[in-house]
């Protein structure tokens, strides 16, 4: 498709499903398409400590010795842990959206066969979830979010002006002049960033440590660097390298084509006045969740009201829940666990009542984020109703 076809209004029809799509069926669609490429270790990775996911290496280490301890070795004679990174391959996972797709063998050959393909898709599918206003519960370290923007901003200066979609190709952002800090490299991977400041700060003889310019799977970190020792000298520079070859070397053209393919559509004057955090929201939602907000800008259908029984036991049951729960609440009502830009307050929640009491169970339609919800005759068997009907949701309309 061309850029100016790409920056139309995006409606989503599944097949064999009806409905009219006023934002619940593109919803579904951007997390359904995130979450088949997400989880699948092929092509990404899950930190356990931040949450988020971060590109794959697309390299393998070279074969032979790895010479010296390494860095699990200065954790385990320093601090009280193994440093053993804290990112793990994840084949079925739900990072806060509320969806569950579960990949087969056959599908990770094919994400495997796509190469830097899969991550252009993906650059390509959070672009177009942003033109279109649509969140995704989507959790990236916090330098993707700069690093997208810096492609945004490369794309800007170099396209034309006249250019309708200031363009640019994924293999022309260039990652060689970005610099990373430890602090970023924490939002990756906690265990290793806390392993390298342990190093920097070191009061005996590095010497003693054994440890050379090379990553822990036997990587130089330049030329010859396997057989330099890391010494109190040369400490910063191989924190330096460490911390570069994780967040720019090892993932350099994964990186380059998903920020290369998400400004191809996103880049332009608002790109130039976001900060990483700003992007973060606009891609992600409102992390923080106020459901008081949500209760007071709720409204009512069919009878129902503030002061209905059934919705004060509602409301009642919602703020006694846990964060996981109130959020398959979300997702079952609006196909996303994460608020709107603004807030819950921005939401626009409707409870309608769905008839008298029953043993059926409450429903939802997402496309205008509607509770249906029946007149139960007790609390407890609105609980029992409710919690059922979250465990079972999948799906458009959750009918």
């Amino acid at each position: 498709a061309s850029h100016d076809e790409l920056a139309k209004p995006l409606r989503v029809t599944f097949v064999g499903e009806e409905g009219v799509d006023q934002g619940g069926l593109l919803k579904e669609f951007f997390q359904l398409m995130v979450m088949a490429l997400l989880n699948d270790s092929v092509v990404f990775v899950y930190s356990e400590s931040s949450r988020a996911v971060w590109p794959a290496p697309l390299l393998t280490p070279p074969e032979g010795e790895n010479k010296g301890g390494g860095l699990n070795s200065v954790s385990e004679g320093i601090a009280d842990e193994p440093a053993e990174s804290d990112v793990s391959l994840r084949r079925v996972e739900d990072v806060g959206n509320g969806a569950f797709v579960q990949q087969n063998d056959d599908h990770g050959k094919f994400l495997a066969s796509l190469g830097l393909d899969a991550f252009r898709l993906l650059g390509r599918l959070l672009s177009l979830a942003v033109h279109n206003g649509v969140t995704i519960g989507l959790r990236f370290p916090p330098v993707m979010y700069r690093l997208l923007l810096l492609a945004c901003r490369d794309a800007s200066s170099a396209a034309p002006k006249s250019s309708r979609l200031w363009a640019a190709a994924a293999e022309t952002f260039d990652l060689a002049s970005v610099k990373y800090s430890v602090d970023e490299l924490e939002g990756v991977d906690k265990r290793l960033a806390d392993t390298l400041r342990v190093v920097e700060s070191y009061s005996g003889d590095l010497a003693d440590l054994d440890l050379y310019f090379q990553t822990g799977e036997g990587v130089e970190l330049y030329p010859g660097g396997a057989q330099e020792v890391v010494t109190e000298e040369n400490r910063h520079e191989f924190v330096r390298r460490y911390t570069k070859w994780v967040l720019r070397d090892s993932v350099r053209g994964p990186l380059s084509a998903l920020c290369g393919a998400f400004a191809e559509l996103v880049a332009g004057p608002a790109a130039a006045i976001l900060t990483p955090a700003d992007l973060e929201v606009i891609i992600c939602g409102e992390s923080q969740l106020d459901f008081s907000e949500l209760e007071r800008s709720a409204r009512y259908e069919g009878g129902y009201g503030t002061n209905t029984s059934i919705v004060r036991a509602f409301w009642r049951l919602v703020h006694a829940r846990p964060l996981e729960w109130q959020r398959r609440l979300l997702t079952f009502v609006t196909s996303s666990a994460r608020a709107p830009l603004g807030g819950l307050g921005k939401l626009g929640l409707t409870v309608q009542r769905a008839g008298p009491d029953t043993e059926r169970l409450p429903t939802a339609s997402t496309c205008f984020h509607v509770l249906l919800l029946p007149e139960y005759d007790t609390p407890e068997k609105l609980a029992t109703k409710l919690d059922a009907a979250l465990a079972h949701a999948h799906g458009f309309g959750n009918e």
